[in-house]
């Protein structure tokens, strides 16, 4: 080769070598120009079998698609058709997220999220396959609430509770029901089936309800960012041990209930500590719960059957001023009315003019009937005493001087006239003195009747010996 060849070679090669250079220094642009419909036409379609989009995806040498499912030596996933390393737009000049959709006037409902063919469970499908599902979710709350921030977790439906209970107790009772998503249609089974989409999206518990027995393979898009269903979420603050209440159009605060210690306070946020409910400054009312008494409709306050009593106090304390007893027994002012139907600590006192209470008396109710015998006698044997209560506060605080009868006196003459009380003090049930009283008089009058009639025979002897004398 001659030394001008040589040089004139030499000069090509440098050349060659500059451009070569200038390619990795510059970036390259391409320009398309078709000719149909026009140049500055609009184009209906342009097809790639795959791109790669963002600064560093250009560098074809450093981000190669894998030439086989698993290629360890490259690092874009043979499957993907699409890779974006930035924001992408939808309907948006200006995206914030990875993937932002300006959803204008359009509504929720024309919204779907496509998965690819997969042909297994979705429940127990690859990672893929969930991702996929999950993609349902966010496109269902995204175009429910434009412009929100929020977070989606994918649970399966447990087969036989609401939307909301599984959110709530999967995950916690923060987390609300968004929607329920399925296949492509109602009908698609999840089991053994090559399913296209999760485009089947329900956001009401009604509509679910209705389609629910296709089977129980349902996803449940859960939020903790939104009340159940997309509604606005609750603000608002409330105080330590209060119940909150609605205070406003989704907004809470504070009720007048407040627990302490497992004890409830209404109106006091210091309930007593041997109350469950302590109610403060208002009157408490019962109105009829559907019990029916003798055609009646009434208002229970029931204890707990099982050996509870049931004590009402007005006075607060140790008062026990109206008891029942767990066999039906009544005590007032005290909380031990034995065997007593009624028992009362202290006097009673009734409005009808007569001392007594009516009882059973009908002689179709009696049988053995017979006349008292010697009720005089039996009468003359009891002994009526003057007295003084030692402690007069357990007596209906009657103090000074007192009339009755003592219980060890009356027990020799009339024994089941006496018992003993549940402190194994004697107590009088003076059953039938009226009667013996009654005989008593009769027996008295008789005698009275007699001494009259024999006084008459008498007077009448001296009469007429009287006028013998003259």
């Amino acid at each position: 080769m001659s030394k001008k060849d040589l040089i004139s070679f030499s000069l090509f090669f440098i050349s060659i070598l500059f451009l070569y250079s200038l390619g990795f220094a510059q970036q390259e642009q391409i320009t398309i120009t078709t000719y149909y419909p026009s140049p500055y036409g609009t184009y209906r379609e342009m097809r790639a079998q795959r791109i790669a989009i963002g600064e560093n995806y250009v560098q074809g040498g450093t981000y190669e698609w894998d030439e086989y499912l698993g290629d360890p030596f490259h690092n874009i996933d043979y499957n993907a058709d699409l890779v974006v390393e930035g924001n992408v737009g939808i309907g948006t000049t200006s995206p914030q997220y990875a993937l932002d959709v300006g959803v204008g006037s359009t509504t929720w409902s024309n919204w779907k999220a496509w998965s690819p063919a997969v042909a297994a469970n979705a429940l127990t499908g690859p990672a893929a396959q969930k991702f996929n599902s999950r993609a349902s979710g966010y496109s269902v709350v995204a175009a429910r609430n434009p412009g929100a921030s929020f977070s989606i977790l994918m649970i399966p439906w447990d087969g036989s509770t609401t939307l909301e209970n599984n959110c709530n107790s999967q995950i916690n009772a923060g987390w609300h029901a968004q929607a329920a998503i399925k296949g492509n249609y109602f009908y698609q089974a999840f089991d053994n089936s090559d399913f296209t989409s999760y485009s089947t999206v329900i956001t009401d518990q009604g509509t679910f309800d209705s389609y629910k027995s296709v089977g129980t393979q349902w996803w449940v898009a859960c939020s903790a960012s939104f009340g159940a269903f997309g509604q606005s979420a609750v603000s608002g603050t409330g105080t330590t041990n209060y119940l909150t209440k609605y205070t406003g159009t989704n907004t809470i605060g504070n009720s007048a209930v407040f627990e302490s210690g497992g004890n409830v306070g209404i109106g006091t946020t210091g309930p007593m500590s041997w109350a469950k409910l302590d109610v403060v400054g208002g009157d408490v009312s019962f109105r009829g719960s559907g019990t029916v008494i003798n055609g009646v409709p009434v208002s229970c306050l029931t204890s707990e059957a099982g050996g509870y009593g049931l004590l009402l106090k007005a006075r607060g304390g140790s008062y026990p001023d109206f008891f029942v007893s767990t066999s039906g027994n009544v005590g007032i002012g005290t909380t031990n009315p034995g065997s007593y139907k009624l028992y009362v600590a202290g006097p009673a006192y009734k409005t009808d003019g007569s001392p007594d209470w009516a009882y059973s008396s009908d002689r179709k109710l009696k049988k053995n009937i017979k006349t008292i015998t010697s009720a005089l006698e039996k009468i003359s044997k009891l002994r009526g005493v003057t007295f003084e209560w030692k402690e007069p506060q357990k007596h209906g605080n009657r103090t000074g001087m007192q009339m009755s009868m003592i219980a060890q006196d009356v027990e020799k003459v009339f024994p089941k006239w006496v018992k003993e009380d549940s402190e194994g003090y004697k107590v009088l049930e003076t059953v039938g003195l009226d009667a013996l009283v009654i005989e008593g008089i009769k027996e008295l009058k008789k005698k009275n009747d007699a001494l009259e009639a024999k006084n008459a025979q008498l007077e009448a002897r001296i009469k007429r010996l009287e006028a013998k004398l003259r």
